[in-house]
């Protein structure tokens, strides 16, 4: 009986730490995503779901407009961030799962950008670039940094979105759908 008692003690103190162990991040994730709730929407009126062709179409529209252009080695759209001084670039382009986006990567820098000119590093551009985030997406992104890489994560229903700082010159963005069948919670 004693054994028996103990054993279920052992095995619900065992559950609670699990459970009391998650990150704010593993709860956002399980909060959002049994939420039920879908937001697919990117940028520039892209969105999770859109079809490689729409995607291709809708750029060179937005390239009429004047709104994008090509970005370094025609390897990405490139935006300008409106209003940026000094000028800060969006350079993007999604993977797609079959014909459809699933995760739009991308990645910010300062045009004026150098190895010698500091100011222009991405540790001083990544506040910006959070800013702008925040003002597309909403504020609520955790701090989510280990040792020397920073990183910030926002969890929407599906969406994921993750900014960090990749080297000197760039902030990286991932934004994934964590619904897609290829995509995975890491």
């Amino acid at each position: 009986m004693f054994l028996k008692n103990f054993l279920y003690l052992v095995v619900a103190i065992l559950l609670l730490n699990t459970v009391a162990c998650k990150s704010d991040y593993e709860k956002m994730l399980d909060r959002e995503l049994s939420s039920g709730q879908r937001k697919d929407s990117l940028f520039l009126g892209m969105y999770f779901g859109m079809r490689r062709d729409s995607f291709f179409n809708h750029c060179l529209r937005l390239n009429a407009e004047g709104k994008i252009t090509s970005g370094p080695k025609n390897m990405t759209a490139q935006y300008i961030l409106p209003g940026s001084d000094p000028r800060i670039n969006l350079n993007f382009y999604p993977r797609f799962y079959g014909d459809s986006i699933v995760v739009m990567d991308g990645y910010f820098d300062y045009a004026s950008w150098s190895l010698w000119a500091e100011n222009f590093h991405s540790d001083k551009l990544f506040p910006v670039v959070m800013d702008t985030l925040e003002k597309w997406y909403g504020p609520g992104f955790l701090d989510v940094s280990k040792d020397d890489k920073k990183v910030f994560v926002k969890v929407t229903g599906n969406r994921r979105i993750r900014a960090f700082i990749k080297d000197k010159q760039t902030v990286q963005l991932e934004i994934k759908n964590l619904k897609a069948p290829e995509a995975s919670k890491d």
